[in-house]
């Protein structure tokens, strides 16, 4: 079912654009004066407006002060179908006129709702129907003047009939000064002007009456359409009349408005109700060209035509109007002005090119002086949105590049920057059609003017998808909120056509906000043709919001269909959140169920994630995706050190090769026409440092006998950097930018080495306690954890004990994790899982507290060492908070928010490690730099060769080589940069060995020699030496092995190795 819209919304054009803060983040500001805006240089510029929807009961609207004119728009509601399925009810009809009012005074406006299917009456004048079912009638939409009574009405729009087995016996349209017949047999006739209409059988309840269709009595049959005078009851019911005799310049028009009806008041807001009729004679006219101002002289009550440069704004300063002057309005003559900035200078596109300058008044009469109009038309740059760094982190002296995102082509989390012309659909987007050739994309103008890439439906009346595309999946985080939106121009209506704009995922489909799972969602359809819902010729940005899975709000206010001049003139059906288990979902868009003619336009789809970055329906209405960032003749300039600072290149992309980590600048200089120079952008290079080469420390000698080992280990390498030091009252302030206001899934890790617990509470981390979460340290070592739905440091919220405690005087690794995937919130102290806890509130609450470290909301500065401080916007597992808390995290590395190491070791700023560009300041005091830090992150080691090692991974090794050998220890980089590597020499000295002696000339005779020979000698480290067991017989030398015979007998020759490795041998 179609769900009630919003009652009604104002809209001001001063007010539907960007507020002054995100104008100052999107382009640069610079002082302008213009009054107001006059549409088509007219006496009367309606420059205002108020939406009135269907409530189902009586609203009111007090006229503003000044105004004493106002135009109304009123749309009658459509008259219920006795069927499911294409049928419908007849449509409502259209009524517009000028009224006049008196300031303060309260005018009643009644807002026709649908008649339903089982016969139930729309408000406000719908008649009733059977149940059986027959449609029951639409109700008018009307306002009042004086008073309440139906003879108070000053215009009316009429309902539309109901109907029963709708292609038979169709309802008649409401409005016109007479609404239409029913159709078929048993019908019920139109309401007119001076009666209502005659049911199929005449007489009550099936007559209409003044203000309300007839009914069903006794009858089976559909109710009347409501109206000045109702419609009669019948198989297809007559509908209701439209009345515009309260209003002068009144028109109607029957059968324009399907669902509910709807009323819009348009009124000048300003003094632009007053404006000059007559040419200025003698302008003396001189040019704004570039940079240099333009004069022109405008008497008292006169305008004056001036050529513009199209694509640009147009600044004017107004002096010595007169005491009854106001001031002046700016009114295109051949174009419209499609958007502002802040300081409501008029933007032109590229159809406009002459702008008339009229003075303005607020008196009865003019003062007759003259006054010089200075101008001068600017372009200006917008601020860059974002940046890349590729690659994300990188080692010293490697190449990175650097390019800023101008937008184009960037829809949120899905891209149409590859849309080009022609019959095949681009990457990313599928057609939805039934006939080929229903889809091409053209090279068309956007809502501003600008030629780019259209995607064009066309029908082939084959009654199915007649064009449109899905696109692809896209990875979605089911705790965060979701804008979709796009722009559609329905470009020929034809006789049948809905324009569909909805969603789909990869569980199949969405929950309504009522909490029903709806396979095939859509935020809106039209009817049929589209009408009025959608005005031939006109770009409408449709938008709907997917919530978080746990979401109980309702509709977000800001959904619904705008109009680029206009603001919002229409609603949708309604928001729906994300249902369990989705991770990705697409966007979908369609022409359905369409004659062969009709046609039509999309541009720009969007998915944005709502978190504070995504530009605002003002910025979508003003522009934002149609620039590139940059007025003509600008460019983008790059900067280290400092915005402005050392200039590093130009150009939508550079490449640098920083040796440390450097942070990048960049924006937008010069132009044609005084574009001015606008704030810049951040880009952080990361550059991962080299590892240092370990140190290694044998546990014994390094030379031993074979068999022998010795232990070796690697030290000095700690990959923690430098430290900061908190001595109460110093603390680090981070903003509150939107990549850490995260409420959804969510790790918090750091190393701490408290120093005094005793101190009080104190907060290492802080949020908010009752929003995105903050960390407490109690002064009994246990750490507390908060968060909640406020968004601030209020209730609600939920608190979360560690447990465990910290070592006072000692590193001490933390990490919270808080999972809504899997409900449970999990605190560890060094790896340990210490506590678990199911989450009270789904999900957490942004707010605009900063993120701070050192110091919170308990007003106690932290005492202690803090380091290596990570922020994930996902729910780290226990595997993964044990194998990474004792080394560094690459940049980029997935669900990484924030990361700060604190290796600058000096300075006041801390660079975010993690590639997201989220810095941190020191307050004041400021924290101390600790160098090198004590926390233990270490390298993994590795060692070769293999050989004689008991194992080749560890600080510590066993080494047992059966001969010398040198090992080398790699300190392994965590970010594939330089290794730090050492090397240690092992000297293995083998055991003593003889195996053999040789004789020489043997027997030998007395005075001879002769000189024996040892064999396979491996002294040891020992010595050798020969030696005889009989000197009287034969003598030996020691070290030559000479034998000399000297006396008659028998001896030994004997080869000694002594003192060396294995015993003398």
């Amino acid at each position: 079912m179609k769900k009630s819209l919003l009652a009604h919304s104002t809209e001001l054009n001063s007010n539907i654009f960007r507020s002054a803060n995100k104008a100052e983040r999107k382009h640069t500001k610079i002082s302008l004066w213009l009054i107001c805006l006059l549409l088509l240089g007219g006496m009367f510029g309606a420059n205002a407006q108020t939406t009135f929807n269907y409530t189902g009961g009586q609203q009111t609207w007090v006229v503003p002060a000044g105004v004493t004119s106002v135009d109304i728009e009123c749309w009658g509601a459509q008259g219920g179908a006795s069927q499911s399925g294409t049928a419908v009810g007849a449509k409502g009809g259209y009524a517009k006129g000028t009224l006049a009012v008196t300031p303060g005074e309260t005018l009643y406006i009644y807002v026709g709702g649908q008649g339903t299917a089982s016969g139930g009456a729309g408000y406000n004048g719908g008649g009733t129907g059977a149940t059986t079912p027959r449609g029951g009638g639409g109700g008018a939409s009307d306002v009042r003047q004086g008073g309440t009574a139906l003879s108070n009405r000053k215009i009316v729009a009429g309902g539309g009939g109901g109907c029963w087995t709708c292609a038979t016996y169709p309802g008649g349209a409401g409005g016109g000064t007479s609404g239409s017949n029913g159709g078929g047999g048993s019908f019920g006739y139109g309401g007119t002007q001076t009666a209502g209409g005659n049911g199929f059988v005449v007489g009550a309840p099936w007559n209409g009456t003044l203000g309300n269709g007839g009914s069903t009595g006794t009858y089976t049959v559909s109710g009347g359409g409501g109206g000045y005078y109702g419609g009669g009851a019948g198989l297809g019911a007559g509908g209701g009349s439209s009345y515009i005799g309260g209003v002068t310049n009144g028109t109607t028009t029957a059968g324009q408005k399907s669902d509910n009806g709807q009323v819009i008041i348009s009124y000048c807001a300003s003094a632009c109700c007053y404006t000059a009729v007559a040419q200025e004679t003698n302008p003396l006219h001189t040019a704004a060209t570039g940079c240099s101002n333009g004069t022109f002289k405008l008497g008292a009550g006169a305008w004056y035509d001036i050529t513009v440069t199209q694509n640009t704004w147009y600044n004017f300063t107004w002096a010595n109007g007169g005491a009854n002057n106001s001031g002046f309005c700016a009114a295109p003559q051949d174009g419209n002005a499609v958007g502002f900035n802040t300081n409501q200078s008029p933007w032109f596109s590229g159809t406009t090119t002459k702008l008339r300058v009229s003075a303005i008044r607020t008196s009865a009469t003019w003062v007759a002086t003259s006054a010089t109009m200075t101008y001068r038309y600017t372009q200006l740059s917008y601020n860059p949105l974002e940046t890349t760094v590729t690659p994300t982190g990188t080692c010293g002296g490697t190449s990175v590049t650097l390019k800023v995102n101008d937008k184009v082509g960037k829809g949120g989390v899905i891209d149409h920057s590859n849309w080009a012309v022609g019959s095949s659909a681009p990457a990313g987007y599928s057609f939805n059609e039934t006939t080929a050739g229903e889809n091409a994309l053209i090279s068309g103008t956007d809502p501003w003017g600008k030629t780019t890439v259209i995607w064009e439906g066309r029908a082939s009346g084959d009654g199915n998808g007649d064009g449109g595309w899905n696109s692809s999946n896209v990875p979605i985080d089911n705790t965060k909120m979701y804008r979709y939106s796009v722009w559609v121009k329905r470009t020929v209506q034809g006789t049948a056509g809905r324009c569909y704009f909805g969603l789909q995922s990869n569980t199949g489909g969405a929950t309504n906000l009522a909490n029903a799972v709806d396979g095939n969602p859509y935020f809106w359809y039209s009817g049929t043709p589209a009408g009025v819902e959608l005005p031939t010729g006109e770009w409408v940005l449709m938008v709907g919001y997917v919530h978080p899975v746990n979401y109980t709000g309702g509709t977000e206010p800001t959904s619904g269909r705008y109009l680029l001049n206009g603001g919002k003139f229409g609603g949708i059906y309604g928001d729906y959140k994300w249902t369990p288990g989705t991770t990705s979902a697409s966007l979908r868009t369609y022409l359905f169920y369409s004659d062969a003619t009709a046609k039509q336009q999309w541009v720009y789809p969007r998915i944005d994630v709502v978190d504070g970055s995504e530009p605002t329906i003002a910025d979508l209405l003003a522009g934002f995706d149609k620039y590139d960032g940059l007025a003509d003749g600008a460019s983008w300039q790059w900067y280290s050190g400092s915005c402005g600072g050392t200039a590093v290149g130009t150009g939508a992309s550079v490449t640098v090769a920083p040796s440390s980590t450097t942070r990048y600048f960049v924006r937008a200089e010069g132009g044609t026409y005084c574009a001015g120079t606008t704030n810049c952008k951040e880009a952080d290079v990361i550059v991962n440092p080299a590892v240092a080469n370990p140190t290694i420390i044998p546990g014994s000698s390094t030379t031993f006998c074979s068999g022998g080992s010795v232990q070796l280990t690697a030290s000095d390498v700690n990959l923690a950097g430098s430290a900061l030091n908190f001595t109460g009252g110093q603390y680090l302030n981070f903003g509150n930018p939107p990549a850490l206001k995260i409420t959804g899934n969510q790790t918090i890790e750091m190393w701490l080495k408290p120093s005094n617990l005793a101190a009080g509470r104190q907060n290492p981390y802080d949020k908010a306690y009752g929003g995105e979460g903050t960390i407490t340290q109690e002064p009994d070592g246990t750490l507390n954890y908060y968060y909640g739905t406020n968004g601030g440091n209020a209730m609600n919220y939920q608190g979360f004990g560690s447990v465990s405690t910290l070592t006072q005087g000692q590193w001490n690794h933390i990490a919270l994790v808080r999972d809504f995937t899997n409900n449970q919130l999990r605190w560890y102290i060094n790896g340990t899982l210490t506590s678990t806890a199911t989450p009270s509130y789904f999900p957490a609450v942004a707010g605009g507290n900063p993120v701070r470290i050192g110091l919170g909301y308990t007003g106690v500065g932290y005492e202690g060492q803090i380091d290596e401080v990570r922020v994930w916007n996902v729910a780290r597992t226990t595997a993964e908070i044990q194998a990474n808390m004792n080394k560094p995290i690459q940049a980029g590395t997935a669900g990484l928010a924030g990361y700060w190491r604190f290796d600058e070791t000096t300075g006041t700023v801390v660079v975010d490690a993690s590639g997201n560009s989220n810095p941190g300041t020191f307050g004041s005091p400021a924290p101390t730099w600790v160098n090198p830090s004590g926390a233990p992150m270490v390298p993994s080691y590795t060692w070769s060769p293999a050989t004689g090692l008991n194992t080749t991974t560890g600080p510590v090794v066993t080494a047992s080589p059966t001969s010398n050998q040198t090992y080398t220890v790699t300190a392994a980089s965590p970010y594939g940069c330089a290794n730090g590597t050492r090397n240690q020499a092992v000297t293995v000295t083998p055991n003593a060995a003889v195996s053999s002696v040789t004789a020489g000339t043997t027997p030998q005779c007395i005075g001879s020699t002769t000189t024996y020979t040892a064999n396979g000698v491996v002294l040891g480290g020992g010595t050798g030496a020969w030696s005889s067991s009989n000197g009287l017989v034969a003598t030996v030398n020691a070290s030559t092995g000479l034998v000399t015979a000297v006396g008659a007998g028998t001896c030994n020759i004997i080869y000694t190795v002594t003192g060396g490795c294995g015993g003398t041998k």
